[in-house]
């Protein structure tokens, strides 16, 4: 969202800048019609790219809707899903760019032909991509309503489970993404545990306290004597820093990066 609305700033930009251009060069006689030209197709082009962008948005809606239900809140780790949330916006940025291109170019050469006395609908007829757009109309319009009541339907669930609180993050997690399985019991009375299942035995307990920089969407919690004993991480830590937020899906999770990877926790819905 951040880099579509630089682009977006940036094009504005651009077009406040040839437009200013075009002001100046409609002083000069022999420029005049290079100025109508350079107007006119600036001011067609922002509707159009607007336009295009909008038709495009069952497939990239589509795309981000994948993407948050997948891993939306979670930080990716595994290589095949980093390669999938990538390959996914990926194919958003490329949607996008193709279709305000398009439309770019459409607006500016349908401006500046309407404006020299043809149809706008001849021109339609006439180009290729709207043609097949309106021969797909009823599918394409049945596209938009799902996908953007689905992101709507998502956004809103987002925003339910946005919040956290202490009381959210005490409870049980297992670990995940762990070569062993891993249990921490995290209680109200400011105590944990943590143990493995199974081989190889390895137990730890301590304290824990409430960081005063935790936020709405973000439990810091700090561990006494935390050791996350997997083989190649680092062992040992005073004060072990957490950080705990919840999935779009409404769960508790909690990832750490020792030296040996990443390890992610996630709060059981019922704890045993």
């Amino acid at each position: 969202m951040l880099g579509y609305l630089i682009a977006l700033f940036a094009y504005a930009a651009l077009g406040l800048l040839l437009l200013g251009v075009a002001g100046l060069l409609a002083f000069v006689p022999s420029f005049r019609s290079f100025a109508r030209w350079l107007a006119l197709g600036t001011l067609g082009s922002f509707p159009s790219v607007f336009a295009f962008q909008m038709i495009a948005f069952p497939l990239v809606g589509a795309i981000a809707f994948g993407l948050s239900f997948l891993y939306g809140g979670k930080r990716l780790s595994e290589p095949f899903d980093i390669v999938v949330a990538l390959s996914g916006a990926g194919l958003m940025l490329v949607t996008v760019a193709l279709a305000s291109l398009y439309g770019f170019v459409f607006g500016w050469r349908t401006a500046n032909a309407v404006w020299e006395g043809a149809r706008f609908q001849t021109l339609l007829a006439s180009d290729p991509v709207c043609r097949q757009l309106a021969k797909y109309r009823t599918p394409l319009l049945l596209g938009f309503i799902l996908v953007g009541s689905a992101n709507g339907v998502q956004a809103f669930r987002w925003w339910l489970n946005s919040g956290i609180t202490v009381e959210d993050v005490i409870g049980t997690y297992h670990a995940k993404y762990a070569a062993t399985q891993a249990i921490l019991e995290i209680s109200a009375d400011r105590t944990w545990k943590y143990s493995f299942v199974g081989p190889p035995k390895f137990q730890r307990s301590g304290t824990w306290a409430l960081e005063p920089f935790s936020t709405p969407t973000e439990v810091v919690i700090s561990f006494n004597r935390f050791e996350i004993g997997y083989t190649g991480y680092h062992r040992g830590s005073a004060i072990f820093m957490s950080y705990f937020s919840r999935t779009v899906s409404g769960h508790i999770l909690w990832c750490l990066d020792p030296d040996g990877g990443r390890v992610c926790f996630e709060r059981l819905s019922v704890d045993p």
